[in-house]
């Protein structure tokens, strides 16, 4: 025989509001609440209930005492109720809509005291925030390169550009033998040589700082309009023996204050031989920055390094770059044993002159490790 299957227990949520006990305002309004849907069922309650005043007399008679008792008591409540239900129904109504006033003016009362507590203390968090922004802008400040110093910073950042180019060098001049057996030493150029490599050189030296200067003002034109004037900018700071193109710190709790480097990287044969030394150089500097700034400028900032091209390499270099970059990130945290602390992006200036930069994008998504928007040739 089958054995008949418990039904599990099935909990109904009340048609009725319960009363709340925790708050006397609570209270007040549950008990409102239900002396109006009590005022407002009873109609439907006694027309409901109706059957009972049609039975009749001589039916009554033929039941026990008790029952014919009992009926007639249920009959006169009705009559009474039909009788007096529109004065009760009222009652009930008036009743529980003044509690219900009277529990939601003592709610909104103490819900105006509480959100005044709030917006208390939401402006005691803001105005101490503010403080540490302005203080954490103050040490900024202190660490500023002067005038003199941020120039001598620009060139030496593009003859770090310059220098990759030149350290190709020009092939030696084989010595020759004197007459006596001595030997003559390498040939000295000549002076119009002298003078055509100078102009060379400062050629060079030129171009690369005006592209440094103008990949700076890309990025950091990107960087403000990006976080839409909800930021303070200081340029040239250098801690200690680590430097950054630009603090940039943010007023919105939704983006992350950043510190960048700018480097520029001008595309010519072989220039990935020395890519991958400044590559290094960048991760190293990340993670001295974000421990500096966080000693010196009490600041939780994010490393930010870009490589901006002058224009985009061949299809095989930008193959062989995102190779390299892999293998170096995999070194990296392999010897740290952690993440990247910040992100690495190479872009070129053309990329930064659109109005719908990748790279802005990249830094608003808080990415980190390296990222490209090479577009090969």
């Amino acid at each position: 025989m089958a054995s008949a299957k418990a039904e599990p227990c099935r909990y109904t949520r009340p048609v009725l509001p319960g009363l709340q006990f925790t708050d006397f305002h609570k209270f007040l309004v549950s008990v409102g609440g239900l002396s109006l849907a009590s005022g407002i069922a009873l109609p439907l309650l006694l027309l409901r209930s109706q059957k009972a005043l049609l039975v009749s007399e001589k039916d009554i008679s033929l039941l026990a005492p008790s029952a014919a008792k009992a009926v007639r008591s249920q009959q006169d409540q009705l009559a009474w109720l039909i009788r007096y239900w529109p004065i009760v129904s009222v009652v009930l109504v008036v009743l529980g809509a003044s509690l219900v006033v009277k529990g939601a003016i003592m709610w909104k009362r103490r819900q105006d005291r509480l959100n005044e507590r709030d917006d208390a203390e939401i402006d005691r968090v803001k105005a101490e925030r503010e403080k540490f922004h302005q203080e954490t802008l103050l040490l900024a400040r202190q660490h500023q390169e002067s005038p003199s110093q941020a120039d001598v910073s620009l060139e030496e950042k593009a003859a770090e550009s310059v220098g990759e180019e030149n350290s190709e060098g020009r092939p030696s001049v084989p010595a020759a033998d004197d007459d006596d057996g001595t030997s003559a030493g390498p040939s000295q150029p000549s002076v119009p040589e002298q003078r055509a490599d100078e102009e060379t050189a400062s050629k060079k030296q030129l171009r690369a700082m005006t592209l440094q200067v103008e990949a700076e003002e890309l990025v950091l034109r990107k960087v403000r309009s990006l976080y839409r004037g909800h930021l303070d900018m200081v340029r040239d700071v250098r801690i200690g023996n680590v430097r950054a193109d630009a603090l940039a710190m943010s007023r919105s709790p939704d983006m992350p204050s950043l510190i960048l480097d700018i480097r520029t990287v001008l595309v010519r044969p072989d220039w990935l031989t020395h890519f991958r030394r400044r590559f290094q150089e960048s991760l190293r500097w990340m993670s001295q920055v974000k421990d500096v700034a966080a000693t010196e400028l009490h600041a939780d900032v994010k490393p930010v390094v870009l490589f901006v091209f002058n224009q985009n390499p061949s299809e095989k270099t930008v193959l062989s770059v995102r190779r390299l970059i892999s293998r170096l990130l995999d070194d990296y945290r392999a010897v740290e044993r952690g993440p990247v602390h910040g992100l690495i992006a190479l872009t070129t200036v053309s990329d930064l002159l659109k109005t719908d930069s990748i790279v802005a994008d990249l830094i608003s998504r808080g990415e980190f490790g390296a990222v490209d928007t090479l577009n090969p040739q």
